[in-house]
């Protein structure tokens, strides 16, 4: 009967078989099979019982594995074995009669590549796992290589390309734990120190490889929006988050003021920028008592002496009394006395007036002194 059929998972073929002597399958010539065990100073097989047994000239035509993993052959009824490997279902017969069977287990050859001699080990040569879902001999190929956490990936017969999230498992989760949002673009690890810190808003401010400097700008995102609120200038000189209340509000050309923390409470001098220039271009004095920048239209136009008049808002309608303010006055100062008339005051009409002689001299004169005459033969003339 045969002894054993040995399948080499690389082969795909019996290694060989016994019939009387272990022989090669085909060629049919003794083979020297490394793992047989030496007994009595013997290699085994040997086809025999040690000398003084009584079945010592029996055939020993059964395979034995020996404690130590050691091979050897025996004899079909030795008491001091509980079984033995049979060839079932494979070439030839039978190794035994079915009724002497009480029991079997079904032998399959182990092919886990994931061992020294094996492709799966570029698994543990790249500092990953290995696991070979499937060791039977016709299962080739189907060894998994899987990343080592925190690492992720996996990958069938070849080594994983592995990932790493930095924002998850790497340096990136500080970002996390500063309350900042973080991206890794590229979670190759071999690719590292690529995460992006993010501020989160009103904050602003990234960092690639590390925890963000964060800033805030209170004229963007804070209460420095009131100044822009009321088309005033904001700006921040300390953007320091912990540094909150120190923008300042500026009033837009050409009001004036500023204020920290707040918006300003802006002026307007309509007499230096606005409608009151109108009252210095007629070379009329400008007064703005209330320059609030909401307070406009109040200012005063004042005429310049010796013209009177002034006006709110506008430039004033100014007038010229010749007679009191101008060269008119002489015309009193004469002797004999004088009067003198100014029918139009109109600021721009000048050298109107006129100076009359009095009673009972006569004469008058427009735009100057009067040559007052006296005719002593007028019956008003008194000596």
């Amino acid at each position: 009967g045969f002894l054993g059929d040995v399948y080499d998972c690389d082969v795909g073929t019996p290694i060989g078989y016994m019939s009387d002597k272990w022989r090669t399958r085909g060629e049919y010539t003794p083979i020297n099979y490394a793992n047989w065990a030496t007994v009595d100073g013997k290699q085994q097989p040997d086809n025999h019982h040690k000398a003084g047994t009584p079945t010592q000239n029996a055939g020993e035509d059964w395979l034995h594995m020996r404690p130590d993993g050691t091979w050897d052959d025996y004899w079909m009824k030795n008491d001091g074995i509980n079984g033995y490997f049979c060839e079932w279902g494979g070439f030839g017969e039978l190794c035994v009669a079915e009724k002497y069977i009480s029991g079997f287990r079904t032998l399959f050859h182990v092919l886990d590549e994931c061992l020294e001699d094996g492709k799966g080990t570029q698994c543990t040569n790249n500092d990953q796992t290995c696991a070979d879902p499937d060791t039977a001999c016709t299962a080739s190929d189907d060894w998994v290589c899987t990343c080592k956490a925190p690492l992720t990936g996996n990958e069938t017969a070849a080594a994983a390309t592995c990932h790493l999230d930095e924002c998850v498992d790497g340096d990136g989760a500080a970002c996390v734990a500063a309350g900042q949002d973080c991206e890794d673009p590229n979670k190759l690890a071999a690719k590292l120190k690529d995460f992006v810190c993010t501020c989160k808003d009103p904050l602003s401010g990234q960092g690639t490889g590390k925890v963000a400097e964060c800033t805030l700008n209170e004229c963007l995102k804070g209460e420095g929006v009131q100044c822009t609120d009321l088309k005033q200038e904001c700006t921040d000189p300390n953007q320091d988050p912990a540094r909150v209340g120190d923008f300042i509000c500026t009033c837009p050309q050409p009001q004036t003021g500023d204020a920290e923390g707040e918006p300003a409470a802006c002026t307007l001098n309509e007499c230096d920028h606005g409608k009151g220039q109108d009252c210095i271009a007629a070379l009329q004095a400008c007064t703005d008592e209330a320059d609030a920048a909401d307070s406009l239209n109040d200012f005063v136009c004042e005429c310049p002496s010796p013209q009177v008049g002034t006006a709110t808002g506008e430039v004033a309608p100014c007038t010229l009394d010749e007679c009191k303010d101008g060269a008119g006055a002489d015309c009193a100062a004469q002797v004999p006395a004088q009067t003198c008339a100014d029918g139009n005051q109109a600021a721009d009409s000048v050298n109107d007036f006129v100076c009359l002689c009095l009673p009972p001299y006569a004469g008058s004169n427009q735009g100057g002194v009067a040559q007052c005459t006296l005719n002593e033969c007028r019956e008003d003339y008194a000596v």
